[in-house]
């Protein structure tokens, strides 16, 4: 009950005017109170706010300036090794460019060493020629020796022989140098006449310069024979001891047969038409 009698005297005190001009005063008045201090709270919240964002840009400008710096710094390497790759680029054309004049050098090198390998087989078949060359002449400087070796020996025996007996040959033998005696000895009618002088000469019992001129015989007839692929004439050799042979000997005195006891004079026989020419021989 004393609520509602409160409530009553103050709804009664809100009819009047007086009461209701000082109750819309005071609430005017905290309105606006209440509205400066919002205000006034807005107004720290904003100056707290732009505070904080002035030391958030401080801060960000801080890293800002950190990130720049950084970033410069970056520049600066990625420059320093802009130029050493641009130097390390350098030396690598410098270097491609020695490797390139190293192989054309190279190449050089090797055409020269296949030139100098041809010109060395070149030199190395010249070289074979020559030595067989050489060998060739080596030999033939040794049969010209051996031959004339032979022939100086066949002279000597010529000039050994009797006056006589070169007077008897003047027919075969013009000359008594070695050119003229080898020349008259290479024809096969000078070779044969010596040989039938011979026989004449053993048959009548003439053995003055006999083994002189049988050798110059046999020394003539191999080397007539030498000059043919296939020799023409064949010496027959009877040996002492072997039995006679009446086909290719001829005794000398009055025996008849028998074995050989001594050979005067050798023998030949022409191979083409076998013709014989006896060897003298005693039994």
């Amino acid at each position: 009950m004393a609520n509602e009698k409160i409530a009553n005297i103050i709804i009664e005190c809100l009819k009047d005017k007086q009461v209701q001009d000082e109750f819309r005063n005071l609430l005017d008045e905290q309105s606006q109170k209440i509205t400066d201090e919002l205000k006034q709270c807005d107004r720290c919240e904003r100056v707290k706010d732009l505070n904080s964002l002035r030391t958030e840009k401080q801060i960000f400008a801080s890293k800002l300036n950190e990130v720049e710096n950084s970033n410069n710094e970056l520049k600066r390497e990625i420059q320093g090794l802009e130029q050493d790759i641009l130097g390390y680029k350098n030396k690598g054309f410098e270097q491609e460019h020695l490797i390139d004049n190293h192989r054309q050098r190279v190449q050089v090198l090797e055409q020269q060493v296949s030139a100098q390998e041809k010109c060395c087989d070149e030199k190395q078949e010249t070289i074979n020629d020559l030595r067989d060359k050489v060998q060739k002449l080596e030999s033939a400087i040794a049969d010209y020796e051996s031959v004339t070796g032979k022939i100086k020996l066949v002279l000597e025996k010529y000039r050994s022989v009797g006056d006589n007996t070169k007077r008897q040959l003047s027919n075969v033998f013009r000359c008594m140098n070695s050119g003229a005696i080898m020349a008259a000895g290479s024809q096969w009618q000078n070779i044969e006449g010596l040989w039938n002088y011979i026989q004449r000469k053993v048959i009548e019992g003439d053995n003055l310069d006999m083994a002189a001129l049988t050798d110059m015989f046999i020394f003539f007839f191999n080397n007539y024979n030498e000059m043919f692929d296939t020799p023409m004439y064949e010496l027959i050799i009877p040996r002492i001891g072997d039995r006679y042979d009446s086909d290719f000997h001829c005794i000398l005195g009055t025996k008849t047969d028998g074995t050989i006891s001594k050979v005067s004079l050798v023998g030949y026989i022409n191979i083409k038409t076998k013709k014989v020419n006896k060897a003298l021989i005693e039994v």
